[in-house]
């Protein structure tokens, strides 16, 4: 029997056809329409199928596929905005892979992050007051928005992202608001009573703390609570001054300090219409310096010393407690030597705290190189401090070859090849007891000799306590060749 294939065209409406016999057809129209009546309320019939309906906002767009091929893109601007302001509007939109805008066929939640982060926060709404975290995008749109305040001046990027998307991103300006308050921008001082400070700077700040330029002409009054302070327009501390004017469009002013009265003054900066700015300086008493209260170390090398303690003191040498903590400088003339805050010589340190209201602090130290390396202690406000250490010898733990590699003719006698004892750390160091070492060659027609014509042949040498090893090893054989400084351990070359 033959069999014959119909194609059937319903008007206005396409079907899926099944032959299921036959003589037997079966028409799938779920999801098809010719009107927006054949969908459901929150349908439309669009291209005689029914899917998601438009917002007249977004009747440009194309829907959703589902497929996570999306992208989000800023459609406004990159903004400037003032710390502490509201933003204009941000929109987002959901996109293709051609640049159309795609509806979302569901909501869909985007997140909101910015970096850097701190003081700053996304909002809802056009007068900031929603704080949130995400929008949603709401089924059959394409776009969202959202508005943002930012508290730290600079470049702060936003990125937009969620599921099903790929994420954008953006940068936006924030500057600095209008002068609220002073601050010092400087650290704060140690300084010796009578001797002027380094330079000072007062600066200009929003209500924020991000520096900021005066918008007119603003003179600054200087104070302080010690009645021997004063301040000065020259780094010599000659020509006292009691105020300085920033200039519009300046940032901040730059003044020094002299003290004559040993204590922790608070220096005010004070200006009209500004939040004042305060700072503590510390003033030590003329002398005042640190010193070493534990003796010179002699340690061996690579081992870690006993515990060092440096001490401020007054100019009779008597302990002096400081106002403010110091952070004390250590350094050493030794390129091999470290410092340490425990008693292993564990966990290494460039500097050590003395507490304020303390006067000490300790610290330990090791050292590779055998010497006299010199440590150097240092803070602001006192004079430094040095002690010589003395850095020994470990025991003898290895035998190096420290002459150059011979390369000599078949037969003929090498050049006197030594051997040295060393210490862990390197350092040449005296065996304790007489020691033999073995000598031996991968060339089986090698010998060794004890003297410099290759006469006496020997297997062994001794050397002898307390002397250094330092001996000559002649050799005849087709080529030598050695390796320099090759470590060789006790006892396999010991005996």
């Amino acid at each position: 029997m033959s069999q014959h294939i119909a194609r059937l065209v319903f008007r206005g409406l396409p079907a899926a056809l099944a032959l299921v016999s036959a003589c037997e057809l079966v028409v799938d129209t779920r999801g098809r329409c010719q009107a927006d009546s054949d969908c459901a309320t929150t349908e439309q019939c669009q291209e005689l199928r029914c899917v998601p309906r438009i917002s007249p906002a977004d009747a440009s767009v194309t829907p959703d596929s589902g497929q996570p091929s999306t992208v989000l893109a800023f459609v406004t601007a990159a903004q400037t905005v003032a710390a502490g302001a509201c933003s204009a509007v941000v929109t987002v939109e959901n996109r293709d892979s051609n640049g159309a805008a795609v509806a979302a066929p569901s909501e869909k939640s985007v997140n909101l992050a910015a970096q850097p982060y701190a003081g700053f926060t996304f909002f809802s709404d056009a007068a900031c007051s929603a704080a949130t975290g995400s929008i949603a995008l709401v089924a059959g749109n394409s776009r969202i928005s959202f508005w943002f305040i930012a508290e730290t001046a600079g470049t702060t990027t936003l990125t937009v992202s969620g599921t099903g998307f790929s994420a954008a991103t953006q940068d936006e300006t924030i500057t600095a608001g209008a002068p609220a308050k002073l601050a010092f921008a400087t650290a704060p001082q140690t300084l010796v009573a009578g001797t002027c400070s380094a330079p000072i700077e007062v600066q200009l700040q929003d209500a924020f703390g991000n520096p900021t330029s005066a918008t007119v002409d603003t003179l600054i009054y200087l104070s302080s609570t010690s009645a021997g302070g004063a301040f000065f327009i020259d780094e010599n501390c000659l020509n006292a001054a009691s105020n300085a004017t920033a200039a519009m469009g300046a940032g901040s002013v730059t003044t020094y300090y002299d003290d004559s009265v040993p204590g922790s003054p608070t220096l005010l900066a004070l200006a009209s219409g500004l939040q004042s700015g305060t700072q503590t300086a510390t003033v030590t008493p003329a002398g005042a310096k640190l010193a070493f209260t534990t003796p010179a170390r002699s340690i061996a090398a690579g081992v870690c010393s006993a515990v060092l303690t440096v001490q401020a003191q007054d100019a009779t040498s008597s302990p002096f407690d400081l106002q403010e903590a110091a952070r004390v400088t250590l350094n050493t003339t030794s390129a091999t030597g470290l410092f340490f805050s425990d008693a292993s010589c564990a966990t290494m340190i460039a500097d050590v705290i003395i507490d304020a209201g303390g006067n000490q602090a300790s610290f330990y130290y090791r050292d590779r190189t055998v010497g006299t390396p010199t440590i150097t202690v240092s803070t602001g406000g006192l004079t430094s401090a040095t002690q010589q250490q003395t850095i020994g010898t470990a025991a003898a733990a290895r035998l190096v070859i420290v002459s150059p590699p011979r390369t000599v003719t078949a037969g003929q006698c090498s050049a006197a090849v030594t051997l040295q004892s060393q210490d862990p750390s390197g350092n040449a160091a005296n065996v304790t007891s007489a020691k033999t070492v073995a000598l031996t060659s991968t060339s089986s027609a090698g010998l060794f000799f004890t003297d410099a014509g290759c006469n006496s042949s020997v297997t062994t040498i001794v050397a002898t306590a307390p002397n250094a090893i330092r001996f000559q090893r002649p050799q005849r054989e087709p080529v030598i060749r050695q390796e320099l400084a090759r470590p060789v351990r006790w006892p396999s070359r010991w005996t």
